[in-house]
């Protein structure tokens, strides 16, 4: 287990090495920089001094170097559009709305998806089964921006429930007023992928020779569907575990957006339009090391799920 773990440990490490490395060169290869029209009507020294403060005054090798060895220590830099704050402050700010929405939406749809594709396959041919891939199809088809834009309509538009944008920090219904939305537009499509991928999944098992036996012994109810069925079934959705969670990072910065929430979408979009390199690289920093660490903890869940995935023996 050590060993497998110690492979995994430095590959992950491998990859967001590379990825930094890549989206570094990348940024610096867009024309312009975010000093140069703040400091357009400066003296050309003053200019000079701003740039040597960055460090955007010396070869672009040699700003990676220095990048790197910061990056090492935990020290993200400085914003170039906001003078003075830390990446890791402004980053630290953001975080929380972000993790609000992004978990919220991510347990309700794995756990909905999940439970909704369980019922159609169990239900196949009848009513269920049509309404669960009726959604299935709705979520897979509308993109989370225009449900986003339909759910302020009807809630904030027409029936005034619930305020259009915005956030607060305060807990409780204060904060579900501003947060639900939000969530039901991330989680939407998350439900229609692991409702189709578990009725699949359900009907595959339902099919196999070993639930025939099963039943031929006597086995039935929820032994037969905890034990045999669900256990087994399971696996497909643990494997687009990882890529789910990627998708619902990139999608709340669309939503974030929409909604006014001051979280890191919004943030990072910001700093792709006002060419803020470090703040860009810090948040791809964390973006990458969460989806990386994610695939890692989906390895692991494979053996507690399905002893029999012997991964721990690669």
């Amino acid at each position: 287990m050590s060993k497998y773990m110690l492979k995994r440990l430095f590959s992950m490490f491998l990859t967001l090495f590379v990825v930094i490395t890549i989206v570094f060169f990348l940024i610096r290869m867009v024309p312009g920089d975010p000093l140069a029209s703040m400091a357009r009507n400066l003296p050309e020294q003053v200019k000079a001094n701003f740039y040597a403060e960055y460090g955007l005054d010396k070869p672009l090798i040699t700003q990676y170097f220095i990048y790197m060895k910061h990056l090492l220590h935990g020290d993200f830099g400085e914003s170039l559009v906001y003078l003075g704050q830390p990446i890791k402050e402004i980053i630290l700010r953001a975080i929380p709305p972000s993790m609000v929405i992004n978990i919220h939406a991510l347990l309700w749809g794995v756990t909905t998806g999940i439970g909704l594709g369980i019922l159609a396959a169990y239900k196949r041919g009848k009513w269920p089964d049509h309404l669960v891939m009726f959604i299935a199809i709705l979520g897979v088809s509308i993109p989370s921006f225009v449900l986003a834009t339909a759910l302020q309509y009807l809630f904030s538009v027409q029936l005034n429930w619930l305020p259009t944008i915005g956030w607060t920090s305060e807990p409780g219904m204060k904060q579900f007023k501003y947060s639900i939305m939000p969530t039901i537009a991330l989680s939407f499509g998350i439900i229609a992928v692991y409702s189709r991928y578990m009725r699949a999944s359900v009907l595959d098992v339902l099919n196999q020779d070993y639930i025939l036996t099963a039943k031929a012994k006597g086995v039935s109810g929820f032994s037969l569907a905890y034990k045999h069925v669900l256990r087994n079934s399971f696996i497909p959705a643990i494997t687009i575990l990882g890529p789910q969670i990627a998708g619902i990072i990139v999608g709340s910065f669309v939503i974030e957006s929409i909604f006014g929430i001051p979280g890191f979408g919004q943030v990072y979009v910001s700093a792709i339009t006002n060419r803020d390199f470090t703040q860009i690289l810090g948040q791809t920093v964390i973006i990458n090391a969460l989806y990386i660490f994610s695939l890692f903890v989906v390895d692991i869940v494979y053996g507690l799920v399905d002893p029999r995935i012997r991964v721990f023996n690669k």
